[in-house]
């Protein structure tokens, strides 16, 4: 499942990348890449490094209070058929929308630029969660829930510290809350002035969160997983979409929005039929 993510991902943002780049004749100087170092930086800095600490936080708590186990023994006693029916729909769902909502986006934007520019901030949302959703499982190693264990509470406390000693799909953080909660916040940052968006996307969160907490009776990941997913992809989702909406607004400006004081290094892949590479551009 991991792999399939990956290659849908990869053939999802080169597409529209390379098309972005053959619609570069109009006024955009947009793309899906636009300020990524800048707008990942930001993530982790000034009060939403509060975000990532609690999400550090949260986990040790219930681990160590045996909350993740209490809520493992929960969802174990709950009606299988139920959990599957449910918790399959959320966690299905919970795949699919990262790649069909900005393709779909893009797809309809046509001459709309917001629905362009708001598919490239959740293009750049997905890619960003996923990819760091996937290194930290792959330094924890949580082992995931297991509801038919007989000692849950020792088996929430199964970290194996390193790099791929417990595996990708399951663990800590939840890439599913990670990256559908970048997706959605995203979105409602682009457009904050349409309450209906923030109202559907944080209603979607939430649905998402019961559907991964009770799939398979909570075979899919431990509560402080869930948590920590949801919490990290809020840092990432509202400071992409927020900049992207300033970048739309800027247009035909200096579409950077970092003050001019700050130090920075931008990496823009750069794709012709002589070349491939990477250029570099440093502020001062």
């Amino acid at each position: 499942m991991l792999k399939l993510k990956l290659f849908i991902l990869f053939i999802t943002f080169q597409f529209i990348s390379l098309q972005a780049i053959a619609d570069d004749n109009s006024n955009s100087h947009l793309l899906p890449w636009t300020e990524i170092s800048v707008n990942f930086t930001k993530s982790y800095s000034g009060w939403k490094s509060l975000y990532h600490i609690a999400a550090l936080g949260i986990t040790y708590a219930s681990v160590q209070s045996g909350f993740d186990a209490l809520v493992l023994k929960t969802t174990a006693r709950m009606n299988p058929s139920f959990c599957n029916i449910f918790g399959h729909v959320g966690v299905m769902t919970g795949y699919a929308m990262p790649i069909v909502v900005p393709a779909t986006m893009y797809i309809m934007s046509d001459n709309n630029s917001d629905f362009k520019y708001a598919s490239y901030a959740v293009m750049q949302s997905v890619a960003i969660t996923f990819a760091v959703g996937t290194l930290l499982k792959a330094i924890t190693g949580r082992i995931g829930p297991d509801p038919e264990a007989g000692d849950k509470d020792a088996l929430s406390r199964d970290f194996k510290f390193g790099f791929m000693q417990g595996g990708l799909h399951y663990g800590w953080p939840s890439g599913h809350l990670m990256v559908n909660t970048a997706m959605a916040s995203a979105l409602a940052a682009f457009y904050p002035e349409k309450t209906w968006i923030k109202n559907c996307a944080y209603g979607y969160i939430a649905f998402l969160t019961v559907s991964i907490i009770i799939h398979d009776r909570g075979r899919a990941h431990w509560f402080s997983d869930i948590v920590a997913g949801g919490l990290m992809g809020f840092t990432f989702g509202p400071t992409i979409g927020k900049n992207f909406r300033n970048y739309r607004d800027l247009q035909g400006n200096n579409l950077s929005t970092t003050d001019p004081d700050d130090y920075s290094v931008h990496l823009y892949p750069q794709m012709s039929p002589e070349y491939t590479g990477i250029s570099v551009r440093f502020g001062f």
